[in-house]
């Protein structure tokens, strides 16, 4: 048995060394890789899974370049067909937390796209005040009109009430959101101030220059769903 002083003595060279030891590993080996879980940055959230997080199925990207929108929603076109189709004339709201420019652009080019698909529809977009611009666009000539079938698909972009009044419920919702920033619990909030009921958003819409701010990665995120091409 060493006397009790030697026996500190060691403890506390011995303690020495190996703290300058750790000191020393902690300071060579990258951060990365001793930082914990829950300090470490989270992930960008993907387009599928935010689509997995709201309970949508039909998750595509809105093209920076404007000639490609129309093509890039044929799933959201086909959607709506499908859904709507039986119980038409019905309503369509874009909301989301992407600015108004972007609503307005997405509203255009569904519209457009549904009206290059056989369908009569009506675009509403806010004007000034109390003022509503309406435009009615008739399927494109190369599409088979269905005998008729006027003014199936209304178009609108989400409002705020006004006079305490609250705003026409749509049938179907197409939610537009960056992603930038978002949580998977962020954008179900989002989802559900928009859609209290949870019945009603049926797509999401990811502008493809927001978020990651890399198009071509925001690109390869997306995949159309088999069941919304077909």
């Amino acid at each position: 048995k060493p006397p009790a002083p030697i026996v500190l003595a060691a403890a506390l060279l011995f303690g020495a060394c190996a703290g300058l030891g750790i000191a020393y590993l902690l300071e060579w080996l990258p951060s990365s890789r001793i930082m914990p879980e829950r300090l470490k940055p989270m992930a960008a959230l993907t387009p599928e899974a935010a689509g997995r997080a709201i309970g949508v199925g039909t998750v595509v990207s809105l093209p920076a370049a404007a000639a490609r929108r129309e093509d890039a929603l044929i799933p959201v076109t086909r959607l709506l067909q499908r859904t709507l189709g039986p119980h038409l004339p019905a309503s369509v709201m874009i909301a989301g937390s992407v600015d108004d420019a972007t609503q307005a652009a997405l509203a255009e080019h569904l519209a457009n796209s549904l009206a290059a698909h056989g369908e009569s529809v009506l675009l509403c977009q806010d004007g000034s005040g109390r003022d509503m611009n309406i435009r009615r666009i008739e399927p494109a000539a190369a599409a088979t009109a269905k005998p008729g079938r006027r003014r199936n698909f209304i178009i609108m972009r989400q409002t705020s009430p006004s006079d305490g009044k609250a705003g026409a419920r749509p049938d179907a919702i197409v939610l537009a959101s960056s992603l930038a920033g978002e949580t998977p619990r962020s954008l179900v909030d989002q989802a559900a101030a928009i859609d209290p009921v949870g019945e009603h958003i049926v797509a999401l819409v990811v502008p493809e220059d927001s978020g990651t701010g890399a198009r071509g990665l925001a690109s390869r995120w997306l995949r159309r769903p088999a069941q919304a091409a077909a």
